[in-house]
Formats: C-alpha cells, structure tokens, sequence
C-alpha cells in the first residue's frame, strides 16, 4: 500500500485539490446567491483553480509515469539533465510559478482572488481585509520560500547516488529498450 501511495503521489494530490476546489465551488455558490460575490467570479474562480492547479498536477503525474521511477518525485529530485523526465519535471517545476506570477502582478488574478478570499476563509475566523497588493505580496512570498526551503532541504539533486535506493533509474524510462 504505501508503494501505491509514493508511486502515484501526484494523484493523489490531484484528488485533494479536487475536493478543496468541490468545496469552494459550494461555498462561492452560496455566496453569489446571497449576493456577495458574483456567480462569474465564483465560476471563473473555479475554472481557474482547476486549470491552475491541475494542469501542473497533472503535467507531474504523467511525467512521472513516463519516467518509469518508483516514486513520484523522483524527476524532480534528479538533477534537470539527468534524463529527459527530470528536465520536463523542472520546467513544469519552474514554469508554473512564472505564470502564478504574472496572472497576480500583470493579470486581474490577484484582484480576483481578494475578492472570493473572504468567503473561503474559515467562518470562525474573524473577518480579514483582503486587498489585491496583499494577495500579490502573500503569494509571492509563499513561494520564494517554498522554493528556498526546496532548495535547502531536498536532497542534492545533483548527486544520484545520494538518491539511489529512492530513485534507481536515471537516464531513461525503466520499460523501454
């Protein structure tokens, strides 16, 4: 079982934001019925959070199963030329942040987002003032330190004995010639 779990990671992720995104959509509706965001930012706030986050998801599990790797992180924890796999993983890795960011500083996405936050939020949470500069600069934070913790506690993806027993195919998909 736990093979199953760390083979098909991504998956399994995906499921997760699937069920959060199904939450939202639920509350964003409700909302919209009272009055307190618009049906179109509740539904382009879904579509968005599909497409934004599953697209990547996704691009990372069939990454992953191309690759061949008993684990699912394996593409990234290989350095980005160790194989074709790893170099796809990085840039999907790489890639999608760029485009978060510039959906939030150049695009209408931070806007968006700091209208539809306040109803995502916990009931039980005091209310919070939810402003687009804020949601660019939150963001933006989260992930320059998501990426520096990454890059300081993951193993060095550079040397793959390090990996060896994690990951043990590094050049190539393990079912093909």
């Amino acid at each position: 079982m736990p093979q199953l779990l760390v083979r098909y990671a991504w998956l399994w992720v995906m499921l997760g934001v699937l069920i959060n995104i199904g939450f939202s959509r639920v509350r964003l509706h409700a909302a919209a019925r009272r009055g307190e965001v618009t049906r179109a930012d509740a539904d382009r706030f879904v579509r968005v959070a599909l497409a934004g986050l599953g697209g990547p998801i996704l691009a990372q599990a069939a990454i992953a199963a191309a690759s061949g790797q008993p684990n699912a992180f394996c593409p990234l924890l290989l350095a980005p030329g160790a194989s074709p796999f790893s170099a796809a993983a990085w840039g999907v890795q790489v890639l999608w942040p760029v485009i978060l960011l510039g959906w939030l500083w150049r695009g209408d996405g931070a806007e968006m987002i700091a209208r539809v936050w306040p109803i995502l939020r916990s009931r039980s949470r005091p209310p919070l003032r939810v402003t687009a500069r804020g949601v660019r600069l939150a963001v933006t934070a989260a992930l320059v330190i998501g990426a520096a913790g990454f890059f300081l506690f993951a193993p060095h993806p550079a040397d793959p004995a390090a990996i060896a027993d994690l990951c043990p195919v590094t050049t190539t998909a393990s079912h093909g010639p």
